[in-house]
C-alpha cells in the first residue's frame, strides 16, 4: 500500500470511530426520507461535519443523494438528480 492510500486509510478509520450514528442507523434516517435502494454509501467531511452519504435510486428511476451527520443522525442534505 502507498503511502497515500495509507493515510487516507487511516482518515477513514479515523472518521468512522468517531462517528455516534452507526452506518445501518444512518441508512434506516435516509431511507426513511427517500425511498428507494442505496446504490452507494461513502463518508465524507462537509463543511467541518463527518458525514455518510448515501445515493439512493427512486421507484422512477432517478437519483437521490442523502447526507447524514454522523454525530446527531439528522439529515444535513437531500439533493435530486
Amino acid at each position: 500500500m502507498n503511502t497515500s492510500a495509507a493515510a487516507q486509510l487511516q482518515f477513514l478509520s479515523l472518521m468512522l470511530t468517531s462517528a455516534k450514528v452507526s452506518f445501518d442507523e444512518a441508512e434506516a434516517a435516509a431511507l426513511a426520507r427517500v425511498s428507494g435502494a442505496v446504490v452507494f454509501a461513502a463518508l465524507e467531511k462537509e463543511r467541518g461535519k463527518v458525514l455518510y452519504e448515501f445515493e439512493i435510486i427512486v421507484s422512477d428511476g432517478k437519483e437521490s443523494t442523502v447526507h447524514v451527520d454522523t454525530a446527531s443522525g439528522q439529515i444535513e442534505k437531500v439533493e435530486q438528480d
